[in-house]
């Protein structure tokens, strides 16, 4: 566990096919990006653009100066490829021919 000087947090991103959870301690005062970019997570997804990319903290978009707190968990959010209102019209529509 960390001192009194450093915080424990979660670094969250989850690519279609696979995800990455870690865990990791910061110094206190850490932003969200810098945790991001402290974590070591963009090396595990080489093809993912990462400048973009919105961040939250448990499903709650921040902007990335945002200072984190002991125990939080940090979610990188890609861009979806299609709207999930749309996925779920056209998973309708196949079952509705099946």
């Amino acid at each position: 566990m960390g001192d009194k000087k450093s915080m424990e947090i979660q670094v969250a991103f989850a690519a279609e096919k696979r995800q990455k959870v870690l865990s990791v301690s910061v110094p206190m005062y850490t932003t969200a990006w810098q945790a991001v970019e402290q974590s070591g997570i963009m090396q595990h997804f080489p093809e993912f653009d990462f400048d973009d990319a919105a961040i939250g903290v448990y499903g709650k978009l921040i902007p990335r100066s945002h200072l984190l707190s002991n125990h939080d968990r940090v979610e990188i959010y890609r861009k979806l490829k299609q709207k999930p209102t749309t996925t779920r019209r056209n998973r309708a529509k196949r079952s509705a021919r099946n």
